[in-house]
Parts: C-alpha cells; structure tokens; sequence
C-alpha cells in the first residue's frame, strides 16, 4: 500500500542574492536583487528569465538577517527601500521590477547589502515607504466577486484565502473600488494592527484621503491617529472629502455597552452609518452569543468576513456560492507553474513549493 511521507518540518534559511546578465545590454551596470526561500539562491537564480537564453551571473548570496547583537529577519523589500534611500536607482518602466542600477554607485551592492544587515534592528527605521501597487490576478478576482455579490443585492461576503494571500491590500482596494466614505475592521486578533497599518501607510494613506484611526495598544508606539484627532480633523477637512478605516479588536468591541459590555466607550461605532464592515480572521470567536449581539449592534451596508479556515461559516449555508471567494494551496501552486509573464517577476516564486514524497 502506498503511504504519503510527509516531512512536519523543514529549515528555512531566506537569502538575499544579487544577479546580473552580460547578454542584455540594457542591463549593462544593474543587478537583479531578490529575496528566495529556497535551499540555494543558484536554484531560485536559475528560474528567473527562465524562457530566456540569457547568461546570469550570480554576484553574491547572503542570509535575510541582521548581524547585530540584536538580530531579526528582513526581507528584500526592505533591502530595496535601503538603496532608495541612498540613491540608488531603481527599474520602474515599463513596470516596477527588482533591478537596480548598481555600477557607477560609490559602493558595491554587496557595500550596501553589509552596512544594511549591520544595523541595530531595534534601532532601524520604522517609517514605511510610500509605493504604487498591482494586484495579483487572484486578488483582483476576489475583489470583483465582491462587487458583483455586493452589486447583486447581497450584503455579506466570504473570502476563504490561505494565509500570504494578501488580504489586507485586497481589502483596500476592495474599500477604493466601493468607493466607500466609513470603514470599520473588526478583529479578534489585534496584534495584526501593524499590518492593516503597514499597508495602509504603504500602499493607500498617501494617495486616497482615508485616515486610519485605531487606539490598540499594538499600534502605541507608531501614534496612527486616534478618535479624538479623527474628529478635530474631520471638522476641519471637510472640503478634502475626508474618510476614516477605523481599527478595533472584538474584545474592545464586546467591552463596550453599547455592545452587551459594561464599560461607556465606543459609542461613536454604535453611533456611525457604516459603509463596510470587515471582520477579520472571521473563524476565531466571532461564533459566540456575545459576539453575535455585538455584531448586531453595527449598522452597515456591507459586510467583509475573512478567513483562512471559516468551516462554521460554510457549514452555515450563511453564504451562497456567489458570496464566496476561494484560495487554497493548490490555487496557488497552480498559479505558480502556470505563470509565463516573463517580463514580470512571478509573484509567486518566493512562496513555498508544496511537495510531497511516497514509499510503498
């Protein structure tokens, strides 16, 4: 009988590498610098270009930490933003890529690459830089099934996506093309509040005039804007159209008496006509009485669940086939394979290869 082998855990080492190509000569002086999760940086190096007959030179590999007493991981992103603060030019046309203009810097990328994972991580910059986005064609998908449900007269929408699929990016663009004006996001889980914040700073903050307001505790050192200031701000903006993301956990949300708690807080969520309601991490404690009601209490017109593992939800019968967006492993490593844009970087390269081993 044959039986699946399955290895429970695997060492995973992320490198930083560089490459460069003598054969494209528009590429004379840049290097293609990528972050892999790979076993070597040779093998992720190989599949670049990969529908190319061109030469690829491997400049340098280095382990994604910092080599401070403190340490930390790190990603190419954050490498990238590095060279953009030193100056260093960046491939942008015809489309944003990895390539960056390396020769006639005063030093070397692996120069930059050394002072870069040197630094203290507690001490390295907390600002996130502002950047243009492209969804993935999944993201987009589930962005349009939830207009067209939305559209279609249903009020509530499921996206069933594995974890990395990007939900917090896909949700502000959910919220852009709604063109909604009041956004609340619920979570029982508000340590995720950098994220949603990241993001937000990221990708939308500087070009949208959304203001995202939270007072979790998560989020105290980086002083987003609270209630207070929301509303001074709003009073004073009006002619800019101002609109809120509002962040709150569910244990707040449930502490508050306007909600089934005991304590007089939040009255302003009981008080506000929602546009959209997205409930985050929709599986962990929202299937309570107490939840339910809380819930309840939230006027809305739409309603966002997401989930990685929402088996309650489905076996509700809560959400019809058109109200749910599905993206499972499988999905992904299908997309995987069958990418063959080779003038874009396949966004999914960098996630894990699902394997698996047999013996009789």
């Amino acid at each position: 009988m044959v039986s699946p082998n399955i290895s429970t855990f695997r060492e995973i080492i992320p490198l930083i590498y560089s490459w460069r190509t003598p054969d494209v000569p528009k590429y004379d002086g840049w290097e293609k610098i990528g972050y892999t999760e790979q076993d070597t940086a040779d093998a992720r190096i190989a599949q670049q270009a990969s529908q190319m007959s061109i030469a690829k030179e491997k400049v340098w590999a280095r382990r994604a930490v910092f080599t401070s007493e403190s340490g930390g991981r790190f990603k190419d992103t954050d490498f990238h933003d590095y060279l953009k603060q030193q100056g260093v030019e960046r491939e942008t046309q015809p489309k944003r890529t990895e390539w960056h203009y390396i020769a006639p810097a005063p030093k070397t990328s692996l120069e930059y690459f050394n002072d870069f994972a040197g630094q203290d991580f507690q001490a390295a910059p907390t600002g996130v830089p502002e950047e243009d986005y492209t969804l993935r064609p999944e993201q987009q998908a589930a962005v349009d099934q939830a207009v067209a449900a939305f559209n279609a007269g249903n009020d509530e929408v499921l996206w069933n996506a594995k974890p990395r699929f990007g939900k917090t990016l896909t949700t502000y663009e959910l919220m852009r093309t709604l063109d909604v004006r009041r956004v609340l996001i619920v979570t029982n889980r508000p340590a995720i509040a950098n994220s949603w914040y990241d993001d937000f700073q990221r990708f939308i903050g500087h070009q949208t005039t959304y203001r995202f307001i939270s007072e979790s505790a998560s989020l105290t050192a980086r002083q987003p804007m609270n209630r207070e200031q929301w509303r001074a701000f709003w009073l004073n903006h009006q002619d800019e159209d101002p609109r809120i993301v509002e962040f709150l956990s569910l244990q707040d949300l449930k502490g508050s008496q306007y909600f089934g708690g005991s304590y007089d807080k939040l009255k302003h969520i009981a008080q506000f006509d929602w546009d959209l309601l997205v409930i985050d991490e929709a599986h962990e404690g929202i299937d309570t009485t107490k939840t339910d009601v809380a819930f309840d209490q939230i006027k809305r017109t739409r309603t966002l669940h997401l989930s990685g593992t929402p088996f309650k939800a489905l076996a509700s019968g809560k959400f019809g086939p058109e109200q749910i967006f599905n993206w499972t492993y499988e999905d992904e490593q299908v997309a995987r394979q069958d990418w063959d844009d080779d003038s874009q970087e396949n966004p999914y390269a960098q996630l894990p290869t699902l394997t698996s081993g047999f013996h009789r």
